[in-house]
């Protein structure tokens, strides 16, 4: 834990070694610490686009009940490469919601590995079930 204080922000090319599966827990983590910027900033370009910047970002998340427990520290998450073609891979979010009526949600995180300035980017988030 880092007491209860500020994390320091990551920068997107601390990932370039990282593969898709530790790309999606650090952007999972990012979003857990509210670093709404650095989860964000990891999106691939036209990711980024598509969603038109960190505050709209930040409502999706806020606003979607399935993705704010995503961002929740309290549901327990576990992060698995479901698999990979045309140069993409697949990372399957396991999330089990502390509540009885939610159960376990499940996000299939699609993740780009072609961008030698940040390594994984993430291209889209799908909430399978």
């Amino acid at each position: 834990s880092d007491g209860g204080g500020k994390r320091a922000k990551l920068a997107p090319s601390s990932g370039t070694n990282a593969g898709p599966a530790a790309h999606v827990r650090r952007q999972v983590e990012l979003l857990r610490s509210r670093d709404f910027e650095g989860a964000f900033a990891i999106n691939s370009a036209a990711n980024r686009a598509r969603i038109g910047g960190i505050a709209k970002f930040q409502g999706l998340v806020e606003t979607n009940p399935l993705f704010a427990a995503l961002a929740d520290p309290a549901n327990e998450c576990a992060c698995l490469e479901a698999g990979r073609s045309d140069g993409r891979c697949t990372v399957e979010v396991r999330l089990t919601v502390q509540t009885a009526s939610q159960g376990t949600l499940v996000f299939g995180f699609d993740v780009s590995n072609d961008s030698p300035e940040v390594g994984c980017a993430t291209e889209g988030v799908r909430i399978v079930c």
